[in-house]
């Protein structure tokens, strides 16, 4: 309401109040009763015009009180509630007002107005209907009864109500608008304009009739008609904004990009603050090559139009033009984040990471913007290009594909079609691509080049020919087609027409440097090298900063052996280009083969400094490292490479290797089969993965890869070596004989070879073998220790002690800590009777090395031949203490025990001998020996049966060592070691009852005698009583309560019978007492751990372990087995892979690391 119409009505309202019609004085005919409606009325309607929505809804209700059935209050409240924004309620009114009488205009137009504007279209058309019914000229019901069919997507009925309201109101100029974006939205385009300059004709005003055509041609394609119909308008309206803009894009869209500026330039003077008629200038710029002008323009829409996506996408694409490729990352990331559904920003953030070569990046990008928009055939497009650099060509064919289904016409699509076509073989596919380019854009002539090539390529030289002569014929100027026929001639062994056609080139223009250049190639490829240098030459003199003759021509010197003079190339060319990488990397790789380490690296460096995606000076840096065990920056680097190629088997190669010499073997297999996968033909990762299988002591599978290794490089002489290595391990010396035959015979001077030759013949005996195959090993490498060692040995063994002395010496003098070496040359003396010298040398070692029980052994024996009896004594004590599972001293002590007459003595030694090594012949047949002498002159003493029978037992000859223990029984009943014996015995032989007879009878005399105790649960459990043995085995703390042992053989017990919860309270019993047992505290942690239980208790008692002894592989191997329980893949990897190193034999183990790798697979 304008503001006097206001004022008067107050005016009037103040009045009112005066006067005495609001003393509310009956005036003689005016009932009260209507008089009070009408004043609720009108002052609910002043109310409603003044916003005071309360107070009108009181008075409305107030004259709704007073008459019921009157629709009028109803209706006014209604359009109160709409004004209040409460459409339910405005909608029961209305519903209300009709109610009370179903011939209520009012009511039916506004109820059908409300549900049109709350979205319930089908009601909308009801009320409608019923509104046009009560009044059939109201063409204002009729327009909005169009609007709710339309809708409602009932076209023919909406148009059939539009044009009523035509019929009605023909000046309606917004119907017939109405009618041209129905029209329009059904693609009737040219009804569409038709409707629409009916509405301009209708108007009093024309521009919008005009702008609507407008805009439906500038839709339509139609930039002339735009221009003609906005000429017409700009005739009454030169200033019109939106004719300006539709103008300009219209010429924008004819590539009339000057007329499309001036009439933007027009626009902004109307309206400088528009960031629209930036946005249009900088797409102008953009498409005019200005990038760095569309770049600023940009700048300033964005500026004036605040953060805006589409603003950031065209910025971003002018970017990518100036290669400024961080810029454009930044600006399509903030994009991305503006509108993180919209496909756009994801494309340009994929085509920059592709140009900065992070393919891994612009893939996942890329897939992104056509999940989200797929109608983004560049997109699509691009993501084939990135496919393709990542070595995916299948994958890249079904984006091209794509590209071009969305766009028949996209003619570079069709173009990478073919590329891709060519490289999966397909020739045909790829010629008909090129054709199909062709019948879309005859004058493409890059298509008639690509045929040319595409034949080439599968060496269908004649065809290549003949269409690389026709694009000639087409285009005389056409050079790049020269250049490429003189290619297709050369591939075609005609390299005089090669020249002859580049020569053709260079008459036409003497100065041009890609002729010299092919030229140059192809004198290269011909073998004549001083007339590819010399055009090599003119093509630098030509144009100096021609750099890739510069590193052909580095190439070409390096080749001929002329490093210094490739060099001075390469360092030419990088003061031409500072940022010439690939110059960098070939002058590394000359100093590398210079043994020029560290400069080599430091070019390398540069090289990847100025193109960190560059794979070859990465991957070189990578192996650099790696020949320089510099283990951490070959992993960084290797990694990099991956990043750059992720389908490159040399980086996984590398990578396999890196973790094999930091002894983590299953990621070196993980990577080493990685390499397979994308490359199975690499014999030295098949010796590789050998290696590593080597290493795990995994004889079968290291066999299987060096064999395979083998199957593809026959010659491969190490393989060779260590398949030999293996069988010898085996005890197949004649099969490892084979091997190393062969390992010589592919490489004559391999040294390791004719070493592990004379090895094997050593083993089998073959002394004289050895010893040439030795001596040839020495040849080749005089000071290898092994190999002088060893033929010391074979003098030696053959019985050649004279000659086995000077060499062993030789080897002394320069290793003088060797223990082999020193005992042989011991022995060597004492076989020659140099008994003195022997003792000499062996103590002056034992100096050197106090805990070595060979020297002191190698010393019992001399000790031994030169009747020194006490001293060989000495010696051999010395030998079991630091080695009390030498079976052979514990012997030989006991010959010297002999010697003195102490047969108590002799007996214990012999009874350890057989105890650590009970199939020793000699040992027991000195025992039943010496027993029997002992029977002989003492025939009534128990004690020689009683020995003989234990010791017997121990070797496991039960029956016999039953014979002798009754004999001392029948002496002794009720001696407890006998009784015991006899016990241990029977359980051995499988006679229980007998056993549990004998075991009793010790118990009945010594309750608390432990070992009986120990024997009756034994016996119990292997007859399979668990009871029983239960029974006996729970009595075993109590007879040892200060000692751990019984704690933990009841815990061993309960583990058999897969009862781990009892078995963890016995380990923990164990514990308690605290003994320095770090295989008590690894043992109870891993139960733990499999137990899944008490996991910190688990790790606490693993560490403990740890501190008792050091880098012990059961604590290891608790500590991977806890953290695999955790979850905690990593630190289980690296826990169980140091176990592995000491418990090599462990499947446990292996199971548990191949688990890990096919969780991270």
């Amino acid at each position: 309401m304008k503001r006097s119409s206001i004022i008067l009505t107050i005016a009037i309202w103040l009045l009112l109040l005066s006067t005495p019609l609001f003393a509310f004085q009956e005036d003689e005919g005016i009932d009260k009763k209507e008089r009070e409606y009408t004043e609720s009325m009108s002052r609910g309607d002043f109310y409603l015009e003044n916003g005071q929505y309360d107070e009108a809804i009181k008075k409305y209700k107030d004259a709704q009180g007073l008459y019921p059935t009157n629709p009028n209050p109803k209706n006014k409240l209604g359009n109160v509630y709409l004004k209040m924004g409460e459409n339910e309620e405005a909608i029961t009114a209305f519903r209300e007002a009709v109610r009370v009488d179903p011939s209520f205009f009012q009511g039916y137009f506004n109820l059908g107005k409300s549900y049109l504007e709350t979205g319930r279209y089908p009601e909308a058309i009801d009320a409608l209907k019923r509104a046009v019914g009560v009044d059939s000229k109201s063409f204002i019901s009729y327009f909005y009864l169009g609007e709710a069919y339309s809708k409602n997507k009932d076209y023919d009925e909406a148009l059939t109500a539009y044009n009523r309201a035509i019929d009605l109101k023909p000046d309606y100029t917004e119907v017939y608008i109405k009618i041209g974006d129905l029209l329009k939205s059904q693609g009737l385009n040219d009804e569409a304009l038709v409707a629409y300059g009916k509405g301009a004709e209708s108007a009093d005003d024309s521009t919008e009739g005009l702008i609507l055509s407008a805009r439906l041609n500038f839709e339509m394609g139609n930039y002339e008609k735009v221009k003609s119909i906005l000429q017409t308008l700009f005739q009454s309206s030169p200033n019109n904004f939106e004719g300006l803009l539709l103008y300009g894009k219209s010429s924008m869209a004819l590539s009339d990009y000057d007329t499309a500026l001036a009439y933007f330039n027009r626009a902004g003077k109307i309206r400088p603050g528009d960031a629209n008629i930036y946005i249009y200038i900088g797409k102008i710029l953009n498409e005019k090559g200005d990038y760095s002008g569309a770049s600023k323009t940009l700048v300033k829409a964005s500026e004036l139009a605040g953060e805006n996506p589409a603003i950031f996408n065209l910025l971003g694409q002018s970017y990518l033009s100036m290669k400024e490729y961080d810029k454009a990352i930044e600006v399509f990331t903030k994009a991305m984040k503006l509108n993180p559904k919209g496909g756009d920003a994801f494309y340009g953030l994929g085509s920059a990471y592709y140009k900065k070569g992070e393919y891994m990046m612009a893939e996942e990008f890329l897939r992104d913007a056509v999940s989200l928009d797929p109608s983004l055939y560049l997109a699509y497009d691009e993501l084939g290009n990135v496919l393709n650099a990542r070595g995916k060509t299948k994958e890249a064919m079904e984006a091209y594909l794509k590209a071009v289904e969305i766009k028949p016409d996209f003619v570079e699509g069709y173009n990478h079609i073919g590329v891709a076509a060519m490289a999966l073989g397909d020739l045909e596919k790829a010629i008909s691509v090129y054709e199909g380019v062709l019948k879309i854009n005859p004058n493409f002539y890059t298509a008639y080049l690509h045929i040319g090539r595409a034949y080439a390529s599968f060496g269908r030289f004649g065809e290549a020919i003949e269409i690389l002569n026709k694009v000639i014929d087409l285009d005389k100027d056409y050079t790049e087609a020269y250049i490429e026929l003189s290619r297709v001639y050369l591939l075609n062994k005609e390299p005089k027409k090669a020249i002859k056609i580049v020569d053709r080139v260079l008459k036409k223009d003497p100065d041009y440097a890609p002729g010299y250049f092919a030229k140059a190639r192809i004198y290269s490829q011909t073998g004549n090298f001083e007339a590819a240098v010399s055009n090599y030459e003119k093509t630098i003199e030509k144009d100096p900063k021609y750099i890739e003759a510069y590193l052909s021509l580095g190439a070409l010197y390096t080749f001929l052996g002329e490093s210094d003079k490739a060099l001075e190339v390469y360092r030419k060319s990088v003061t031409i280009d500072a940022k010439n990488y690939v110059a960098y990397y070939r002058m590394a790789e000359i100093l590398l083969a210079r043994n020029k380490t560290v400069e080599a690296v430091g070019l390398l460096e540069i090289a990847e400094g100025l193109n960190p995606r560059y794979y070859n000076a990465l991957i070189l840096l990578a192996e650099t490292y790696l020949d320089n065990r510099e283990l951490e920056s070959a992993m960084k680097y290797y990694n990099r490479a991956l990043e750059t190629e992720p389908t490159n088997p040399r980086a996984y190669k590398g990578i396999g290797k890196v973790h094999y010499y930091k002894e983590e073997y299953e990621e070196a297999i993980w990577s080493y089969e990685k390499s397979l996968k994308l490359d199975p033909d690499q014999f030295f990762v098949y010796y590789s993965l050998g290696e590593v299988y080597d290493r795990l002591k995994d004889p079968e599978k290291a066999a299987t890869y060096y064999e395979k290794s083998i199957s593809l490089s026959p010659d491969n002489y190490m393989a060779y070596t260590k398949l030999g290595r293996l069988k010898m391990e085996a005890g197949n010396d004649t099969e490892a004989l084979e091997e190393f035959k062969k390992a010589v015979t592919y490489s004559p001077e391999y040294v390791e070879g004719y070493y592990f030759l004379g090895l094997v013949y050593h083993k089998l005996d073959m002394y004289d073998n050895a010893i040439v195959a030795l001596k040839t090993a020495i040849e080749l490498k005089p000071d290898f220790k092994d190999v002088i060692l060893l033929l010391g040995v074979s003098y030696f063994d053959s019985g050649s002690y004279d000659k086995a002395i000077p060499v062993l010496n030789d080897y002394l003098a320069v290793d003088p800590q060797r223990i082999e070496a020193i005992i042989r040359l011991g022995e060597a003396y004492s076989n020659t009777g140099q008994y003195k010298l022997a003792v000499d040398i062996l103590w002056k070692a034992l100096e050197i090395n106090p805990d070595e029980p060979n020297l002191y052994f190698v010393l019992g024996n001399n000790y031994f031949k030169m009747g020194s009896f006490d001293e060989a004594i000495s010696a051999y004590n010395n030998v079991v203490r630091i080695d009390p599972k030498n079976y052979k001293a514990y012997y030989n002590l006991a010959l010297a025990f002999s010697t003195r007459g102490w047969d108590d003595e002799m007996m214990l030694a012999l009874k350890k001998a057989i105890s650590i090594r009970p199939d020793d012949k000699l040992a027991v047949e000195k025992l039943i020996e010496a027993n029997q002498n002992l029977m002989r002159s003492y025939p009534d003493d128990y004690k020689p049966y009683l020995n003989l029978g234990d010791g017997l037992r121990i070797a496991g000859r039960y029956s016999e060592a039953i014979k002798y223990l009754e004999t001392a029984h029948n002496m002794v009943p009720e001696n407890l070691d006998v009784l015991y014996f006899l016990g241990e015995c029977h359980r051995g032989a499988g006679n229980y009852d007998r056993a549990i007879e004998y075991y009793e009878k010790v118990i009945a005399q010594s309750p608390k005698e432990y070992r009986s105790h120990l024997g009756l649960a034994n016996t119990y459990k292997a007859r399979g009583d668990n009871d029983n043995a239960e029974k006996y085995f729970l009595m075993l703390p109590g007879l040892k309560p200060d000692d751990f042992e019984p704690l933990v053989t009841v815990a061993k017990f309960y583990m058999e019978k897969d009862e781990a919860g009892k078995a963890l309270k016995f380990y923990e019993k164990a514990v308690d007492l605290k003994p320095a047992d770090y295989l008590l505290y690894a043992v109870t942690a891993l139960v733990y751990a499999k137990e899944n239980k008490k996991l910190n208790r688990a790790m606490e008692l693993a560490d403990q372990s740890l501190v008792l002894k050091a880098e012990n592989g059961p604590a290891y191997k608790s500590k991977g087995y806890i953290y695999f329980k955790m979850k905690d893949y990593e630190n289980a990897k690296k826990y169980l892979t140091a176990a592995l190193q000491k418990l090599p034999d462990d499947a446990e183990i292996r199971g548990l690391l191949a688990e890990i790798r096919r969780s991270k697979d």
